[in-house]
């Protein structure tokens, strides 16, 4: 069996640049990773482990959400995150980038590659888009 070193999610504060959805999910995302790597489970790990890599503001939270929900789920906490992180007006905001995106930036025509990632990056932000939206020509 191949051992592997597994790096530390980034810390969550909750402040600044964090209060983005994609923030949030390249987090939580983070988490995951690390506990299924270590060994452990998300319905086990998860809150604990968490609460492990928050600092500033979302650590004070966490706090008062834990002393709340002592029955808590992973789910509800990252949950929970995005509605006190992440702007209520977040979605329109990914939907006005979603519109704008062009193959051709600042006069220079970037790879199709590069192009799809930042759709689907999009996209995986906004679960609820349908593909009818997802596939509209905006040219």
């Amino acid at each position: 069996m191949v051992s592997i070193k597994v790096p530390k999610p980034h810390l969550y504060s909750g402040t600044g640049t964090d209060c983005t959805k994609s923030k949030l999910l390249s987090w939580t995302d983070s988490i995951e990773r690390y506990i299924i790597a270590a060994g452990g489970t998300k319905e086990d790990n998860s809150i604990n482990t968490a609460a492990c890599f928050l600092t500033d503001v979302a650590e004070t939270w966490f706090r008062t959400w834990k002393k709340d929900n002592e029955k808590g789920s992973y789910q509800k906490l990252t949950e929970d995150m995005q509605k006190n992180f992440v702007p209520s007006t977040t979605n329109d905001l990914i939907y006005q980038k979603w519109e704008r995106i062009s193959q051709i930036k600042e006069g220079k025509v970037r790879p199709i590659t590069q192009v799809a990632a930042e759709l689907q990056d999009l996209a995986l932000q906004l679960s609820d888009m349908s593909n009818f939206i997802k596939q509209q020509d905006y040219t």
